[in-house]
């Protein structure tokens, strides 16, 4: 699944190698191609730290249903890769509203293991940051991670996130913050 994975068109934001798009959009015409790329993004590896229900996604129809279950929770967006349209990773956001033109956002992303180390997640996450920056908003973005996740933490700091020692998940996890 490459050059057809999606069109380079229609996305929300960009960077110089990715375009991101919300899968919510993209599931009319394009439901089996995410459903094909999320079995294939989640794998053991790359879910071994996340709830039990991202856990073992190995058929379309489990992608499906594990698709739908995030589509309630939050918005999805699928990153692509600019020149081919290839899915390799997905961004979960939840918005909080808060008072006046205040928000917080609780994000989430995963990237495939075959795009690990080539600065995709950093890339992705600058992106994601820059696009919220453009909005006429004051925002604070939460992103967990687990205390081993070494690649994360350094993803999160690279992006300008900082340790908050007052968010901590029940699991443990650590929670980083930044402010936009």
């Amino acid at each position: 699944m490459k050059k057809s994975d999606l069109l380079t068109e229609g996305w929300i934001f960009n960077s110089e190698r990715l375009c991101v798009y919300d899968c919510a959009s993209l599931l009319v015409s394009n439901q089996v191609v995410i459903t094909k790329k999320i079995v294939e993004v989640l794998t053991p590896k790359v879910v071994k730290a996340l709830p039990g229900d991202w856990q073992g996604i190995k058929t379309v129809e489990q992608a499906s249903n594990w698709l739908q279950q995030r589509l309630n929770e939050s918005r999805v967006l699928a990153i692509s890769i600019r020149l081919s349209g290839e899915v390799i990773g997905f961004i979960f956001i939840h918005e909080n509203e808060g008072v006046e033109r205040f928000i917080s956002i609780n994000i989430g992303y995963v990237i495939g293991e075959p795009y690990w180390k080539k600065g995709y997640a950093s890339e992705a996450l600058s992106a994601l940051v820059s696009y919220y920056k453009s909005l006429s908003k004051a925002y604070t973005i939460l992103a967990g991670v687990e205390v081993g996740n070494n690649a994360s933490i350094r993803v999160l700091e690279k992006c300008g996130f900082e340790l908050t020692k007052s968010e901590i998940a029940p699991n443990g996890n650590l929670f980083y913050k930044k402010n936009i």
